[in-house]
């Protein structure tokens, strides 16, 4: 059985306890859990895996079919299964929300420059230089 600090981990609820609601957890992705009695009576508290680890997402995959889900628990005692296609959308969203942040960033350093009366295409060029490494070094692996 692995531990964190003073509680057991486990991975899924033995007979008899339940959530314990009140309690926020130490560890992300688990939650705690007791057998029903006070600690000051003997009762015991541990941590559950409430949310697969991020590690298991990518052991699980099956790259040539799309038949991969992944079942989230919530804090509601219900679960739903999530698909390959559905987590590639959520990364192309994760994505577009960064190119967005990105955008406004440089804009707001356009306007700064602009103010300021310094030169607005120092900042892009260094932009530039900076991705054209990262995909320099993709190319070499």
């Amino acid at each position: 059985m692995k531990k964190y600090e003073i509680w057991d981990l486990y991975q899924k609820m033995p007979d008899g306890w339940v959530l314990d609601e009140k309690t926020g957890s130490p560890l992300s992705g688990y939650t705690f859990i007791t057998n029903g009695r006070s600690v000051l009576n003997g009762g015991r508290r541990a941590l559950l895996l409430t949310r697969p680890l991020q590690r298991t997402l990518f052991l699980q995959s099956d790259a040539q079919t799309n038949k991969v889900e992944y079942e989230v628990k919530i804090k509601k005692k219900e679960s739903f299964k999530i698909d390959k296609p559905t987590l590639r959308s959520l990364n192309r969203l994760a994505r577009e929300q960064m190119k967005q942040k990105l955008l406004k960033d440089i804009l707001f350093d356009l306007m700064v420059c602009e103010l300021e009366g310094w030169d607005k295409i120092e900042f892009i060029n260094e932009l530039k230089a900076e991705i054209n490494n990262l995909g320099a070094l993709n190319e070499k692996k």
